[in-house]
């Protein structure tokens, strides 16, 4: 009888540690199973994503390989130049894989913005698995965004009329239609030109040899500061012409007729001195355009076959040849120099000087 229990306790012994054996068996299944799943990701789509196309930019599926039963977790890191929210709707940062669903695919779509950009980088990468392990070869997928803005730059003349007198200054602006955001700066060299010459008739400030626009920059001013000198001249010009953006690919400028990017210096001085004759008991001033009838110089009574007369030979002024009356308004315009010769009482003559 002793026999028989200790014979059923002894099976009931191997009958409990088969269990265990078994479970601990199916412990290791089940770990090696799980470990020996690997997870990796890969992109779906082949192209990169253009801002502003219509449909969605991009795609990526995280698969799992391998293993059974269990879920995994997946986390992903979402780094790159582009900004979430700003460039493209934020992303899942977690998967869950399932031997029902063991892959899942997202989609990326990118923002529209009027900012002048470079491509811009989206990088997915996993970094933990719960179960299982990570693909040494499709553990990353990088998106580089296509930006579709280009900068337009257009030149204008706010302050086209400078002069000597009272150093009016002249002004040219370069706008930017859309903000540098390319994370460098744009510059466009320019020359100046014109009858004006720089140093002696003016000076600039503002920019010098290129304007130049660092990233959020809209607008550059070119001042043309005038030099009042002592000097007889006509009125004089600067133009301005640009050169070539530094990044063609990204920036253009608006072509601008030559009298739309032109300042004019007015003069100020005067031949016949700083200050007018008095004539006929009045100021004068010679040096602005002006018709006048030249009678007017005389205000007494005219002696007895006197007679005004006038002439427009530079070369030789007592030419009497060229002389001839005039009673009307003169067609001569300033500048000019007006010469009045007196011969006793009976005679009175005007000699009219254009000055070259």
């Amino acid at each position: 009888m002793k026999l028989k229990k200790k014979k059923a306790c002894l099976a009931h012994s191997l009958r409990a540690q088969g269990r265990v054996i078994l479970l601990f068996i199916l412990f290791l299944g089940v770990g090696f199973a799980a470990n020996a799943q690997t997870v990796s990701i890969a992109r779906t789509t082949p192209t990169e994503p253009v801002e502003g196309a219509a449909g969605v930019g991009g795609s990526y599926t995280v698969t799992r390989t391998g293993g059974f039963l269990l879920p995994t977790t997946v986390t992903l890191s979402i780094t790159g130049t582009a900004t979430p929210t700003d460039d493209y709707k934020a992303l899942t940062p977690t998967v869950t894989l399932t031997a029902v669903a063991p892959s899942e695919s997202f989609d990326i779509n990118i923002n529209e913005d009027d900012l002048i950009e470079l491509g811009e980088t989206i990088i997915i990468t996993i970094s933990n698995v719960s179960i299982g392990t990570i693909s040494p070869t499709a553990s990353s997928v990088t998106f580089t965004i296509q930006d579709n803005d280009t900068g337009t730059f257009t030149l204008t003349t706010p302050e086209p009329e400078a002069a000597e007198e009272g150093t009016v200054r002249g002004r040219y602006l370069l706008s930017l239609d859309k903000e540098n955001a390319t994370g460098t700066t744009i510059t466009i060299p320019y020359t100046l030109g014109g009858s004006a010459t720089i140093i002696s008739d003016y000076t600039t400030t503002g920019q010098t040899g290129q304007f130049t626009f660092p990233p959020g920059q809209a607008a550059r001013a070119l001042n043309i500061n005038v030099i009042d000198d002592a000097i007889v001249e006509p009125d004089e010009t600067v133009t301005l012409t640009l050169g070539a953006p530094s990044n063609t690919a990204k920036f253009n400028y608006v072509a601008t007729p030559l009298a739309q990017r032109t300042v004019t210096i007015e003069d100020n001085d005067c031949a016949a001195g700083d200050v007018a004759p008095v004539l006929n008991a009045a100021t004068a001033a010679f040096c602005d355009d002006f018709t006048t009838d030249l009678d007017s110089y005389y205000d007494g009574a005219r002696p007895t076959g006197a007679v005004l007369i006038w002439t427009t030979n530079n070369t030789n002024l007592l030419l009497q040849s060229d002389w001839a009356p005039r009673t009307g308004l003169s067609p001569v315009s300033a500048p000019m120099e007006i010469i009045m010769l007196f011969s006793g009482m009976n005679l009175i003559i005007v000699l009219v000087h254009l000055r070259p």
